[in-house]
């Protein structure tokens, strides 16, 4: 996520620790997403008659503890950095 230009050289290239952070929650959002999804699809496949399996209740609840651990984990690092653009009054593209 930082802005810095690459200067090409001949040495191998240093591990960038927050793109290696950004990847991980990246995958692990994407884990927990699966759920969510089939979760909230499961009406659109033929046959499959969750609603027999899972009230309708409790499956709005499943989805709710899911995506919220999805949103405020994996966009942890978007809400900080959102925040510190309207702290600081230099409004980017975090802040939308």
């Amino acid at each position: 996520m930082a802005l810095e230009p690459i200067a090409v050289t001949g040495e191998p290239k240093e591990e960038n620790s927050e793109a290696k952070d950004m990847t991980r929650r990246f995958w692990i959002a994407t884990i927990l997403t699966a759920p969510v999804f089939l979760l909230a699809m499961a009406h659109f496949i033929p046959g499959l008659h969750l609603e027999h399996w899972i009230p309708p209740r409790l499956n709005q609840w499943i989805q709710f503890l899911f995506t919220t651990q999805v949103a405020l984990w994996a966009g942890w690092p978007f809400f900080v950095r959102g925040w510190n653009s309207l702290r600081t009054r230099h409004l980017n593209m975090f802040t939308l």
